[in-house]
């Protein structure tokens, strides 16, 4: 590994990254996204990788894919089309064993870079996240939703119910800022989160403690009045104190 990271202050232009395994090269391009290496600075590291990757598809695991989908979204590097492809077919190939947070992961890259999804990917994405909806975890509903609304998707009846079921259930454990980017996403899809009336009282309940903004509750009631729902009393009253 230290072989390959001295690279990127090397004149080479790519890295021998051949000697590593797919769960390293996920490791190693998102090691250089959280220390936020940019796409242009580490380009001949990131090629290697990308043809190493590509070349080598069958190995990863849901996770280690999804892992070098989101670096590589971190870092505004877009994959070439033959490691796009490959890694659209080993997450069809793989889809059952992907979970939530893998869905929720893969959507957000693949919407950060502006990618439109293959469309067998996109519906077998979306089928999963409906059997699974149950057990997202509050923090990758709101990306979900986002990436969902900036690819042009809407969810069909069926995983728009399951997931405002999830979010109602877990509503004690979403965070005042993760309730306001959902409502938001929705009201830019035009859908109606009535199981979200649940999620605003959490939100007016937290700003008693004086732990929510004014201005974020006013998103909310903005958000709301754009769907044309009543806000309840309660939550007028909070917003007047």
């Amino acid at each position: 590994m230290h072989r390959v990271m001295s690279s990127l202050s090397s004149d080479e232009p790519t890295a021998n990254v051949s000697h590593l395994k797919m769960k390293a090269v996920a490791d190693l391009v998102w090691a250089l996204a959280k220390m936020g290496v940019k796409s242009h600075a580490a380009r001949g590291l990131l090629e290697a990788c990308s043809r190493h990757a590509t070349s080598n598809i069958n190995d990863f695991v849901p996770k280690n894919l999804v892992r070098l989908m989101w670096a590589l979204a971190k870092m505004g590097h877009k994959p070439n089309e033959d490691l796009l492809e490959a890694i659209e077919g080993q997450a069809i190939a793989t889809h059952s064993d992907f979970k939530p947070t893998d869905i929720a992961h893969l959507l957000w890259a693949l919407a950060t870079l502006r990618i439109s999804p293959d469309e067998n990917l996109l519906a077998t994405m979306l089928d999963q996240a409906t059997d699974t909806a149950a057990d997202f975890k509050p923090v990758d509903i709101a990306p979900f939703f986002w990436a969902l609304a900036t690819m042009g998707v809407t969810p069909d009846g069926r995983l728009l119910q399951a997931m405002q079921w999830r979010a109602k259930a877990a509503g004690g454990s979403l965070t005042p800022k993760n309730l306001e980017k959902l409502i938001e996403t929705l009201e830019e899809m035009g859908l109606e989160p009535d199981a979200f009336i649940l999620e605003v009282k959490r939100a007016k309940d937290m700003a008693a403690g004086g732990k929510y903004e004014a201005k974020n509750l006013a998103k909310i009631v903005w958000a709301l009045a754009k769907l044309e729902i009543m806000p309840d009393s309660d939550l007028v009253q909070q917003m007047q104190a």
